[in-house]
């Protein structure tokens, strides 16, 4: 938890608008990893989990968001559109998320392939460490 401290006190001082992930901006997330993927629908999203997304140029830029949830684990998922990669979003928008969860008294996990760099960097670099492998298989077809 100190390193999130950390970086939350770098990220307490930038200002980018985030808001409460609705309804319509799940309808029309792009991506492979977004809230539609992992809840039923958007009732069961708004009422089991929970979103944010950050606004750049009027375009929801980057949204973390809760693909899954049991007793007091909240799993973070993590899209940002390809264009706004590079530009430290999903590590902003991310902190809210774990800002969420420490206030909700909710243990935010973290989940990934190991080849999505990417998502294995970002978790490092938000004070979360690695603490379980587990295989992932494909079938082949």
């Amino acid at each position: 938890m100190s390193e999130y401290k950390n970086i939350k006190r770098q990220l307490d001082r930038q200002e980018y608008e985030v808001v409460r992930t609705t309804n319509e901006m799940l309808k029309t997330m792009p991506g492979s990893v977004i809230p539609k993927y992992f809840w039923r629908n958007e009732d069961q999203f708004q009422d089991t989990g929970i979103g944010f997304s950050l606004i750049y140029d009027g375009v929801v830029a980057s949204t973390a968001f809760s693909s899954c949830r049991f007793e007091n684990l909240l799993e973070i998922g993590i899209e940002t559109l390809e264009k706004y990669r590079g530009k430290g979003f999903a590590l902003y928008v991310c902190s809210v998320l774990i800002n969420y969860c420490i206030e909700n008294g909710l243990e935010p996990i973290w989940a990934c392939r190991m080849e999505n760099i990417a998502s294995y960097q970002l978790a490092h670099k938000l004070g979360f460490t690695s603490t379980l492998y587990i295989p992932y298989y494909r079938l082949s077809v």
